[in-house]
């Protein structure tokens, strides 16, 4: 993002912001969300309380507009079908989807939590979509614990390297939603899923009452 951000302010190119203004206490996204304010013109921004953030950071009122997270206008539509055969076979029963990431700013809680989750998968009598987490540092950790626990319970577990669009599918139709990801925050409330947030890596976002 930064290279692209960087790349168009080099080139007077107009930027607009999108989703600027958030905290997330547990990642270093926050530099790379603020530096990308201080790079663009326009600011898209999802709440009245980011806008603010992004006015304190020096910004122009006339620069920013509060519109709402443009990500939820089509997620309905995105999550009317799924055309794989594999995952539709297994969410043919009750099941939790989990994304989890790494706290880039808290590394060394990493192998508590993922303890944590495999904890979680072994107790409770039901089961897991679990999706690859992103390449932030620390994935590789994670990727082979995912690993591990699929093969510990193969008829339990379905990983899935990139949903794609399919993601907002499986959401509508979990019971529930684990891990650390926005999209437990931003999206999860479309559905009135609930979400159970491990860590702080959201920490510091607006939480809807639909989260926990």
């Amino acid at each position: 993002m930064l290279a692209g951000a960087l790349a168009c302010f080099g080139k007077k190119i107009l930027i607009v912001h999108i989703h600027g203004g958030s905290i997330t206490k547990g990642s270093f996204d926050d530099t790379v969300r603020h530096t990308l304010t201080k790079l663009s013109h326009f600011h898209f921004t999802p709440i009245n309380e980011y806008a603010k953030r992004i006015r304190q950071l020096g910004e122009e009122k006339f620069r920013i507009k509060v519109v709402g997270a443009p990500g939820l206008d089509n997620l309905k539509k995105y999550s009317e079908k799924i055309d794989s055969f594999v995952i539709n076979s297994f969410i043919k029963n009750k099941y939790i989807l989990l994304c989890y990431h790494s706290e880039t700013n808290n590394l060394k809680d990493l192998d508590k939590q993922l303890d944590c989750i495999s904890k979680i998968i072994k107790k409770i009598n039901i089961n897991f979509i679990i999706t690859y987490p992103n390449s932030d540092p620390g994935c590789l950790k994670i990727i082979k614990t995912f690993k591990d626990l699929k093969k510990k319970y193969p008829k339990k577990i379905l990983l899935i390297k990139n949903a794609g669009t399919d993601f907002y599918y499986l959401l509508k139709k979990s019971e529930i939603m684990i891990g650390n990801s926005s999209s437990g925050i931003v999206e999860s409330p479309t559905f009135s899923k609930p979400t159970i947030n491990i860590g702080d890596r959201q920490k510091g976002k607006l939480i809807p009452k639909k989260c926990n």
